[in-house]
């Protein structure tokens, strides 16, 4: 399913979406991941319209959700306070750096899951790649915690 995104027509932002999957996995179980690229505009206005709908869409999922990508959006700012009041970042403190690719000097790429879903983070690391993207990639380990 891909779920448009909503965007302040004043600000001229770029359109954005929000994609989503079923993911079968063993002993018949699935998850719903979710992937998006929000508005990279200096404001946040269309980011805080298209974190409150992702929210909207998703906080009501009935499979476990796991939602990644990149939020243009700083650990302390207002969007991922409100990513953060229903979703749990598979990093929290000290995480490592996404972008520029060269050096990187800030995190604006997560990965963050419902804490409904019994997960629990295994690892989260940003991997040193250069090539592909402006931004270096991450990669988390989700387990399942114990009952």
């Amino acid at each position: 399913k891909n779920t448009p995104l909503p965007t302040d027509d004043a600000t001229k932002g770029e359109h954005r979406t929000l994609p989503t999957t079923t993911i079968g996995l063993t002993d018949n179980k699935k998850l719903l991941f979710a992937c998006t690229h929000l508005d990279a505009q200096g404001g946040d206005v269309n980011r805080q319209l298209q974190i409150k709908k992702i929210l909207e869409v998703l906080k009501n999922e009935s499979l476990p959700v796991v939602i990644a990508g990149d939020l243009n959006a700083v650990p302390t700012s207002d969007v991922i306070k409100q990513l953060d009041s229903y979703f749990m970042r598979s990093c929290t403190e000290d995480c490592p750096f996404t972008i520029p690719e060269t050096v990187p000097n800030k995190t604006i790429d997560y990965i963050a899951f419902a804490p409904s879903t019994k997960f629990t983070v295994v690892s989260h690391t940003v991997i040193a790649e250069k090539y592909a993207s402006d931004h270096r990639p991450v990669k988390a380990v989700l387990g399942l915690r114990k009952q």
